[in-house]
């Protein structure tokens, strides 16, 4: 990426940032902001692509490109479902790619779940999206014996209330978050550029007798954010 593509993504970033164009507006066609900031139709292709890429713009076939919604606020002692979430954030949520195996759990998974390398456990991928936009990417494993039967169409919804629908709720978890690059395989189903960054979530979920029900691996996009509250000690 050249620099004078650079630049033209820092002055619209600010711009936006300013409220020079709002969350949700329309931003002027390329031949309008090549005029603006005097600049190639390509230069402001590249930025735009860019900006799409971080989830300040969103871009619509045939339509134009829009300044990107305010970030997905989860809070980093919340528990929460992924989808509700989204949802409540005045998002429409939805999820795609949906893949269901049966596999031999890893030494991590026995220790995390506390069970047997004997022990079968669903291995479950999804990608789950606001309005369209790939933002996360899950892979859940449980134990195939609390989910006797189950088939693909129970991971299109709220994970939480599957589980409930099976007398299972989860009180609280516990994990670690942590930055990284997209991989080749994550950036093409999140549909990003490979490196992009990305956070990583890895957590267990527990009932309310503290057992360990399943365990999940999660990559956010920058379409989230992660507020915190702290409060001083000393």
């Amino acid at each position: 990426m050249n620099t004078k593509t650079n630049l033209i993504i820092q002055k619209m970033t600010q711009e936006i940032e300013d409220g020079i164009w709002p969350s949700g507006s329309q931003l002027p066609s390329e031949t309008e902001l090549s005029n603006i900031f005097q600049v190639s139709r390509a230069t402001i292709r590249q930025a735009l692509q860019e900006l799409a890429f971080s989830g300040k713009v969103i871009r619509k076939r045939g339509i134009g490109t829009f300044v990107g919604n305010a970030t997905i606020q989860y809070g980093i002692n919340d528990l929460v479902s992924i989808t509700n979430l989204i949802s409540q954030s005045g998002y429409k949520v939805s999820v795609e790619h949906v893949s269901l195996k049966i596999e031999k759990p890893s030494p991590k998974v026995c220790e995390l779940l506390n069970m047997s390398e004997f022990d079968p456990v669903y291995s479950v991928e999804r990608i789950i999206l606001a309005d369209n936009i790939p933002v996360v990417y899950e892979k859940i494993i449980y134990p195939t014996h609390i989910l006797t039967g189950v088939k693909e169409e129970a991971f299109y919804g709220s994970n939480f209330k599957m589980l409930e629908q099976r007398g299972i709720y989860i009180q609280s978890s516990e994990g670690k978050i942590s930055p990284v690059y997209a991989s080749k395989y994550m950036a093409s189903l999140l549909k990003l550029p490979t490196n992009a960054p990305l956070l990583f979530m890895d957590s267990v979920f527990k009932n309310q007798n503290q057992e360990a029900v399943y365990y999940v691996e999660e990559y956010f996009t920058e379409m989230f954010s992660f507020p915190i509250h702290r409060v001083r000690l000393n």
